[in-house]
């Protein structure tokens, strides 16, 4: 099959399943597709499917970062090791603090209740427990 004659809707279709990586290595192909591959439109679901970002969270405009930008940003700047899931919140946490030795954490959520927690050390990497909940009713 001949690609070559593929127009822009066609190949949004088809780069739509594709991952980052392998969208970038076919931006590579010809100026047609690295426009395509490229579009702002088909970053904006790369970014929502892969950081599992809700499209009403998404705190900049198009106009002023383009989605594949905030993508790479996302990539290289942000920590991104899960090593600790904080689920004795029922809500949506707001802040979290630590203290200046790493033993103890704070974090509090939207429904005015917070958390102290210490640190449960083992060799390779800190657990937290819950060992104070307060609320500031």
């Amino acid at each position: 099959m001949d690609v070559t004659g593929l127009g822009h809707q066609d190949l949004l279709e088809i780069f739509k399943h594709l991952s980052a990586k392998d969208l970038v290595h076919c931006s590579q192909v010809c100026k047609a597709w690295y426009g395509t591959a490229n579009d702002t439109l088909l970053w904006k679901q790369l970014l929502l499917k892969d950081f599992g970002i809700k499209e009403k969270r998404l705190i900049f405009k198009p106009a002023d970062r383009h989605h594949k930008t905030e993508y790479i940003r996302l990539v290289d700047e942000c920590p991104s090791t899960l090593l600790q899931t904080l689920d004795s919140h029922k809500d949506e946490v707001l802040h979290v603090g630590f203290s200046n030795d790493g033993q103890e954490m704070v974090s509090c959520s939207k429904v005015r209740k917070y958390f102290i927690e210490k640190a449960l050390s083992s060799f390779h990497h800190v657990n937290f427990r819950i060992c104070t909940l307060l609320s500031m009713q």
